[in-house]
């Protein structure tokens, strides 16, 4: 099945590039792409893949979502699902595990294996350490791809610190092209890995502009929980988790409150380390408890953040995509961030919102209060937000700037480690 699926990929890209000759458009050969992703929930970084995925496919690239299959031993639902929610037309399951399980990642080896040998693959896109594992010792090790020149990229998501050891020196050399979607990523690996010999790259996330626009009619929250017209709503999407800071945000709510400041605060969020209990108890606690709303998890997020005021993303760490943050911009609020991960690199302050010291709940204060304040600049913020969504992060014109890097790669910028 997983052939006739890449092969009728094939046929779709090969149909538009000649539609678009017939335009008389330059169109260029339709790349064939593996986008390995072994993440078992919807965070910011499969959001990410699934994105890129659905973007290049869409510039008629021939694209295979691979995907880790099983968690402890039971079937994941996350990505069939996910795969038919954005269209993906070509993928492929993979018995991969955490580690370096002897029972189940040679299969899940042989698995990608066969498929890069029995498919005109150019590039193996990675999207973590497991899926950089797999593809670096598939590139070295068992020659499966000494045929014809694959590709290796990955993708740094994640924050925490990187181990400096050898072998993960040799994994990073084995890749073609690096690319850390944070600031403090890339300049993370220079410090670990000074005179690595493989290109890194910043490259940031993207967001759907046309889902995520000022447009959308607002949930109606007011009559639904009581928060008065003229009340201002300060909105927060994602899991309940210590990182997200959602207890530093409940402390500004309070002391704002005392101040005089009517405010509510509105989490969208399923539970995580924190349950919505405990924190509707902090707020209780506080004084707040009436203007603190958990709505726990919601698919209607677009008609959430146009009932918000401003954006808030309290975070104290990680972050090293923020999915959020380019939903907010994208919807039109000024928002104000945590300065952790990816957030200093897509909020400008001053600009299209406020950046906050991680944990630092006073200056959540005076950043919430100004914008509390000033409906103008709350306006002038969200408009520049949206417009920066729209000139830097549109997932068509990223997908745009991934392509440009892959084309490099074949045209002999760089290429397959030895």
């Amino acid at each position: 099945g997983q052939i006739e699926t890449f092969q009728a990929e094939m046929g779709t890209s090969a149909g538009k590039a000649e539609a678009m000759a017939e335009d008389g458009v330059r169109a260029e050969e339709p790349l064939h792409i593996v986008q390995l992703c072994t993440s078992s929930t919807f965070n910011g970084e499969a959001a990410h893949v699934y994105s890129l995925a659905r973007s290049l496919q869409a510039r008629g690239h021939a694209v295979t979502l691979a995907y880790r299959r099983r968690k402890a031993g039971r079937l994941l639902e996350l990505h069939p699902r996910l795969i038919e929610q954005y269209g993906i037309r070509s993928s492929l399951p993979l018995d991969l595990d955490k580690g370096l399980s002897p029972l189940t990642n040679p299969r899940g080896l042989f698995q990608l294996a066969a498929f890069v040998e029995r498919h005109p693959v150019q590039i193996v896109h990675a999207h973590r350490g497991l899926d950089h594992s797999a593809a670096g010792i598939l590139s070295r090790l068992l020659g499966v791809w000494r045929s014809r020149p694959v590709h290796l990229v990955r993708t740094r998501h994640v924050t925490t610190p990187i181990r400096g050891h050898r072998a993960n020196r040799w994994l990073y050399e084995r890749a073609d092209l690096l690319l850390a979607t944070a600031k403090c990523i890339q300049e993370e690996f220079c410090r670990k890995f000074p005179g690595l010999r493989t290109p890194v790259h910043l490259f940031h996330g993207g967001v759907d502009v046309e889902r995520f626009s000022p447009d959308h009619a607002p949930a109606d929250l007011r009559a639904q929980r009581g928060i008065a017209p003229e009340a201002i709503i300060v909105g927060c999407v994602g899991h309940l988790d210590p990182v997200k800071g959602y207890d530093g945000a409940i402390a500004a709510l309070a002391k704002l409150s005392r101040e005089g400041a009517d405010l509510h605060l509105v989490i969208a969020g399923a539970a995580g380390a924190w349950s919505p209990e405990t924190l509707q108890a902090l707020a209780a606690e506080q004084g707040v408890g009436s203007r603190v709303h958990l709505l726990g998890f919601r698919r209607d997020i677009p008609e959430l953040l146009a009932a918000f005021d401003i954006g808030l993303i309290p975070s104290v760490g990680s972050e090293g995509n923020s999915r959020t943050a380019l939903e907010m911009m994208a919807g039109g609020l000024p928002v104000v961030a945590g300065a952790v991960g990816c957030l200093p690199d897509l909020i400008e302050p001053g600009a299209n919102g406020f950046l906050a010291s991680a944990g630092d709940v006073e200056a959540l204060c005076r950043c919430i209060r100004r914008l509390a304040q000033e409906a103008d600049l709350r306006r002038k913020m969200g408009r520049a937000g949206r417009h920066r969504a729209e000139t830097l992060y549109d997932e068509r014109q990223v997908a745009a700037r991934l392509e440009t890097l892959y084309r490099g790669l074949l045209q002999g910028r760089g290429g397959p480690r030895e």
